[in-house]
């Protein structure tokens, strides 16, 4: 991984599904991430699953925007094995070469397979 500008950071970009989000959030260790990461990028599935109670603090946290995955046919293909907002997560990880941040064990498997590296709420 390598190294950026901000002390204790191994790389700048991350992608994250919903999952991690909430329990971050719920365990008070969301605003950690922004020590670990620059920026924390999510698709718009994910951020509309975020924002169904929680619109406002999700949307204020300024390490957390949001993408578009350009390769909507990959996104088509991946949602035959896992849900929206996990294929769209994957897809933008891989468009991205980041970090991928996801708890979902098909989607793990899945992102494991296409050669990302990912961690998960607790671990890796």
């Amino acid at each position: 991984m390598q190294k950026n500008s901000r002390e204790g950071q191994e790389t700048s970009v991350a992608v994250s599904n919903t999952s991690p989000l909430i329990a971050l959030k719920h365990a008070g260790l969301l605003e950690r991430l922004s020590r670990l990461f620059q920026r924390i990028v999510v698709p718009p599935s994910v951020m509309r699953e975020l924002s169904v109670k929680e619109r406002k603090y999700f949307q204020s946290l300024g390490f957390l925007s949001v993408e578009e995955p350009r390769d909507k046919r990959l996104v088509t293909v991946m949602k035959t094995v896992v849900d929206e907002g996990e294929a769209e997560t994957i897809a933008l990880a891989l468009e991205k070469s980041s970090l991928l941040v996801i708890d979902d064990l098909k989607g793990r498997k899945l992102a494991k397979r296409l050669g990302l590296r990912i961690i998960g709420t607790l671990a890796s």
